[in-house]
């Protein structure tokens, strides 16, 4: 995880990923809500590092990993 000035999340922060936000917030880049600090905010999926996924969401990393390395952009 990268620290980032428009998100409050600090490097090694923990948080749970509860969902994805509406679609406007995915505009410019995706990003998943979470959980964190008693409130649910949308962060920059770059920003995030998976711990122990499940295989679907694994390959679902992969798959966006491999989409943004190939140059693709919204």
């Amino acid at each position: 995880m990268k620290e980032r000035e428009q998100s409050p999340l600090r490097v090694g922060e923990k948080v749970e990923v509860i969902g994805m936000p509406p679609e406007e917030v995915c505009a410019r880049e995706m990003s998943v809500q979470v959980s964190w600090s008693g409130r649910n905010l949308a962060v920059p999926l770059t920003q995030l590092r998976a711990v122990g996924p499940a295989e679907k969401t694994k390959e679902a990393l992969a798959d966006w990993e491999y989409w943004v390395k190939q140059g693709y952009q919204f």
